[in-house]
């Protein structure tokens, strides 16, 4: 993932955290995938896996919103679609 789609994507994430509402635990999962996009140290690989794999967790929570769950859906496409642009 670029650097620049990642921006896009915390920025994203930062503002779904912080408009729609939502359970604490799910915002801290939110708020726990910017922390990954901006991490130093790791390459862009596994911080979309981790991202990944937090937002699928998300996303099976059953009693989340369903604008949430859309918003949910949004970013895993989002980053699905970054990882085959870097393949």
């Amino acid at each position: 993932m670029e650097e620049k789609h990642m921006l896009e994507l915390c920025d994203e994430i930062t503002h779904i955290t912080e408009t729609i509402k939502m359970p604490r635990k799910i915002r801290e999962n939110l708020v726990k995938c910017v922390d990954l996009l901006k991490e130093n140290g790791k390459n862009n690989t596994e911080k979309q896996n981790n991202v990944m794999l937090i937002l699928e967790e998300i996303n099976t929570v059953k009693t989340i919103p369903p604008m949430l769950r859309t918003e949910i859906w949004n970013l895993i496409g989002k980053v699905e679609s970054n990882e085959r642009a870097n393949l």
